[in-house]
């Protein structure tokens, strides 16, 4: 006797005590399966019912089985075992999914490995208790936000599977947060879901067997181990589905800085050059002439040739006064923007979320930028350091398919695809933005070898070659011309305003190798930064010892990069970018070789190249072994505490040292306390002590100032002791020793009868 075909789709009935229920739904169910699908199966799953739900079961011709694991989970596993259709229905049998939708959902099934009968897209709705209709919208919305799934309804229990889709699946939870774990697993695995409206109708008899606080619970479990286990959050997620985070990103570093913004104007600079500096107003076409022309004088600037940032701080001042506090804001905006820039590019850069998390948190975060937010004279960093990720941004929107920008070849017009208007505009960006960024400091010439080397190591469509190296340059060589133009003028100008003539106590390469020792350590333990840092030299052993300490440094950086090179890339070019728009600041003639602020172009590559590190152990996606997956859960909890706990740390960091820049009184006291033989630091807080009217105390730094006034070099060697001299005058005079103050006066090659007055050292 031949067999009688195969149903054409298998109907899975969990059920409990739903005698009442059951009935009218068989009586439903029948006559639509005969219609839309053909030949079907129903299959009750039964939990161990006390009424009759077993007997009408079978009087209405149902397979009937023996539910052998516990909870919802249980029952699906056991009818999805059972199911020989290569079709899979489930759905309550507490009449609350009505079967006339099953007609749109057997039509919507082509190309799709689950149809999902949804409350929450339109067309759909649920008439349900408020609350639990609260809570149901809100962990969906939670859920499927935080997991990327693109789905609205995730808890809808009325689906429609593919049976071949479900074979490759292997579930563990055992409650209704089995439905997610189906999803998240059916998306890991590439399949396709689909969603078509439905009313939810509320039970006809008896009550619901789902209980709302243990749902809850459940879904929050289930929630955090699927938001790790999901490969897709940790390497492919799209950018724009991780503004929560960097919403909350920048929340946390507005409040990490808000100490700041409750300062005033330091006379570290900000007062000569930002608030009593006539060059900037009143806001004028002679005064955009003095701002942007090299040829004219730049001492009101600062002897540095940064018209961008001087004509932000023109604005500030037109707008809103002397007002200290919009300054403070404009800083952080500037900030806030960087980190906004730092995540973008990152991520366009290597398509890893977890490197550009890293890359623009250590950059909001990390308390070396307090100094480029915190002091108004040090916007220019983070306006430079803004401007340079938008250009690399903008760059690696554009590199993809966007021919050299002088190439005229038909090959090229050819190969340009459609959406070339889009990526000329990225280009055009890229340029405009690095122009800009010059404009506001000198630090951004490495920009076009950072584009190099971000073009060769971007991570590429599936097939597509990188670009020739040829093509590469011509499409670098306008941001080359810009970054060799304004380097040339900044060389200029630094020699005739007579900046670049001191190296300071040793020569350029010695003084670049003893500065990396000391970044490392502010980087990886950030206590004691202050505004000026000396360099001692000590014995020839501990120069050498120092030298040493440097070049392992590099060799380490550089073996680490090499070593990881097939497995991440992103690790050694990070590194190397770091490298890139830190040499800058570690050029031959400048006259301080360490400051917080030339380490801040630096903290999102490092960032991106530490989080691209820790990212490897944490790799992986479905399918798994159930050790290995677990082990996966664990090793992305333990990046995820990491991160958590680290950015804590960071930001109360952050917020002492903003504090400590609120005023000269506290940043020269915590100088000096960090490094009591600095005789910058002595100066400064001889000067602050003397403004506040404490000359007695004043006396003692000034005077250890004007000691080591001697070892200084240079062509302003000489102006700047003599300011020293007037200083500890000034302090001498207001104690009433006349004549000391007039021997010191004439010591410093001031005149005698001079007035004691102030003269600021510009901060490079």
């Amino acid at each position: 006797m031949a067999e009688p075909p195969p149903p054409a789709l298998s109907v899975v009935l969990p059920t409990w005590n739903e005698a009442d229920n059951l009935r009218p739904l068989l009586a439903q169910l029948r006559p639509v399966l005969e219609r839309v699908v053909g030949r079907a199966e129903l299959i009750v799953v039964d939990a161990g019912s006390h009424d009759d739900t077993v007997a009408v079961a079978r009087a209405a011709g149902c397979r009937v089985l023996v539910q052998r694991q516990p909870g919802y989970g249980g029952a699906l596993r056991t009818g999805f075992a059972a199911a020989r259709a290569p079709w899979i229905l489930t759905l309550d049998a507490d009449l609350s999914h009505p079967p006339a939708f099953i007609a749109d959902m057997w039509a919507a099934r082509e190309g799709a490995d689950l149809v999902i009968a949804s409350r929450y897209v339109p067309g759909g709705r649920a008439s349900m208790p408020r609350g639990r209709l609260w809570l149901s919208r809100t962990l969906n919305t939670v859920f499927g936000e935080l997991l990327g799934l693109g789905v609205r309804d995730l808890s809808s229990g009325f689906r429609l599977y593919r049976r071949e889709a479900l074979a490759a699946l292997r579930t563990r939870r055992r409650d209704f947060d089995v439905l997610q774990e189906l999803l998240v697993g059916l998306l890991e695995r590439g399949g396709t879901v689909r969603e078509v409206p439905f009313h939810y109708a509320p039970r006809v008899h008896g009550a619901s067997h789902a209980r709302v606080f243990a749902f809850g619970r459940a879904y929050a479990r289930l929630l955090t181990r699927m938001w790790l286990l999901r490969s897709r959050w940790l390497a492919g997620r799209p950018a724009w589905r991780l503004a929560p985070f960097l919403a909350a990103l920048a929340f946390v570093t507005a409040l990490a800085h808000l100490p700041g913004l409750a300062g005033g104007a330091l006379r570290w600079d900000d007062d000569e050059l930002v608030f009593r500096n006539p060059a900037l107003a009143p806001l004028s076409a002679r005064t955009l002439v003095r701002m942007f022309d090299p040829r004219l004088p730049r001492a009101a600037f600062g002897y540095q040739y940064t018209p961008l940032s001087d004509l932000s701080y023109a604005l500030d001042r037109a707008l809103w006064g002397l007002q200290p506090a919009a300054f403070h804001l404009h800083n952080l905006g500037w900030q806030l923007l960087a980190v906004l820039c730092a995540f973008g590019a990152l991520h366009r850069w290597r398509r890893n979320a977890t490197a550009a998390l890293w890359g623009s948190g250590l950059l909001a975060l990390h308390p070396v930028a307090v100094e480029a937010v915190a002091w108004i004279s040090g916007r220019r960093t983070t306006m430079a350091l803004a401007l340079l990720l938008a250009s690399a941004w903008c760059w690696l929107a554009a590199r993809a398919d966007l021919p050299p920008p002088t190439a005229r070849h038909e090959a090229h017009r050819a190969a340009w695809p459609p959406g070339r208007a889009r990526r000329a505009l990225a280009y055009a960006g890229s340029l405009v933005f690095a122009l800009l960024a010059l404009l506001s400091k000198q630090q951004a010439v490495a920009l076009p070898a950072v584009l190099l080397v971000l073009d060769r190591t971007a991570r590429r469509r599936s097939g597509a070659a990188a670009p020739r190296w040829a093509n590469t340059a011509l499409r670098l060589a306008p941001h080359a011309a810009l970054a060799l133009t304004f380097a040339a003028i900044g060389l200029w100008v630094g020699r005739r305003e007579a900046i670049l003539a001191a190296t300071g106590p040793t020569g350029p390469v010695t003084g670049a190798l003893l500065a990396l020792p000391r970044y490392a350590a502010m980087l990886v333990w950030p206590l004691g930064l202050r505004p000026s840092y000396a360099i001692r030299l000590g014995s020839d052993a501990a120069l050498a010892a120092q030298i040493a300490l440097a070049v392992a440094i590099v060799l380490a950086l550089a073996a680490a990069g090499w070593r990881l090179r097939r497995r991440e890339p992103a690790v050694g070019a990070a590194l190397l970018v770091a490298l890139l728009v830190l040499l800058p600041a570690l050029a031959p003639g400048r006259p301080q070789f360490i400051a917080d602020r030339y380490l801040v172009p630096a903290l999102p590559w490092l960032g991106a190249a530490l989080g691209a590190a820790l990212a490897l152990g944490t790799r992986g996606s479905p399918p798994l072994a159930e050790r290995d997956e677990d082990r996966l859960v664990r090793r992305r909890a333990a990046l995820l505490a990491l991160t958590l706990v680290l950015g804590a740390l960071l930001a109360v960091r952050t917020a002492e040292q903003s504090r400590i820049w609120r005023s000269d009184l506290a940043l020269w006291r915590h100088a000096v306390a960090h490094d009591p033989d600095n005789a910058v630091a002595a100066r400064m807080w001889g000067l602050a002590l003397l403004r506040a009217g404490r000359p007695a105390e004043a006396l003692a730094p000034l005077r250890r100032a004007w000691r080591e006034a001697g070892a200084i070099r240079g062509a302003r060697a000489s102006a700047v002791r003599r300011a020293i001299a007037r200083e500890l005058a000034a302090a001498l005079r207001a104690l009433g020793r006349e004549d000391e103050a007039r021997a010191i006066l004439e010591q410093g090659g001031a005149g005698a009868n001079e007035p004691a007055s102030e003269a600021s050292e510009h901060a490079p």
